[in-house]
């Protein structure tokens, strides 16, 4: 059979929305979801002396507005879909970085005046020291969720594997790249990555997956989900 359909290990909250963006541009999606998103109970959150809110994921804004009626405070996200998804939770001031870390603190530095608190609503085991990136600034970083490893993947997802139609799968993240692979290793799906492309949202996640047997690891241009449906077309265009 020919290989053409896509593997796509966000979280389920997140897949549905990628998922309907490829079906529109013609690709078949397997969800593959390598981990689960856990929201950390905790009382409201105190925001007194706060100056605005750093968010680097959808996940992140929906912890957030759970611990807190407030939106009022100018949020500060990673990027375009995490600022999407604070405007519809109801934030009213929302600003959106490039897409990484690194340019989130310019975005803050370059609006935020020196030595305010920055609250980073933050995941476990976060991957951005956000407080490191802006030493000018207090960051007090609140842990508020986290990326659970999923115990196994779907079915349908083994199958897919087993039939040999998969073209890539999709990463957005070292976590889940790497919890990927313990679930295809437990799975005793390895060998059938070899046919398979790893698609990623930076070269750290690449860096990620070539520790698995994929066909290839590679790393889209920009850290936005346009840039990685753009590699995924140019892998199409190869055949």
């Amino acid at each position: 059979m020919k290989r053409g359909r896509v593997l796509v290990t966000r979280p389920e909250g997140q897949a549905a929305a990628t998922m309907a963006a490829l079906a529109a541009r013609g690709f078949d999606c397997v969800a593959a979801p390598a981990t689960v998103f856990e929201n950390l109970p905790g009382p409201p959150l105190d925001l007194a002396g706060i100056a605005g809110i750093a968010v680097t994921s959808a996940n992140g804004v929906a912890a957030l507005a759970a611990r807190t009626a407030r939106r009022d405070l100018p949020l500060f996200a990673v990027g375009e879909a995490t600022a999407t998804a604070a405007r519809t939770a109801g934030f009213a001031t929302v600003t959106a970085a490039a897409g990484d870390g690194a340019s989130l603190a310019r975005l803050i530095a370059g609006v935020a005046p020196v030595c305010e608190t920055i609250l980073y609503a933050a995941p476990e085991d976060a991957a951005v020291d956000l407080a490191a990136l802006l030493p000018d600034h207090t960051v007090r970083r609140t842990v508020l969720y986290r990326m659970a490893p999923a115990r196994s993947l779907p079915a349908e997802a083994l199958a897919a594997l087993d039939d040999g139609t998969i073209l890539a799968a999709l990463f957005y993240s070292v976590r889940t790249a790497q919890h990927f692979g313990q679930l295809v290793s437990q799975a005793n799906r390895l060998p059938a990555l070899q046919g398979v492309a790893a698609l990623c949202l930076s070269e750290p996640i690449a860096a990620a997956a070539r520790a698995l047997p994929f066909s290839a690891a590679r790393a889209a241009v920009r850290p936005d989900e346009a840039a990685l449906f753009d590699l995924l077309e140019a892998l199409r265009a190869e055949g």
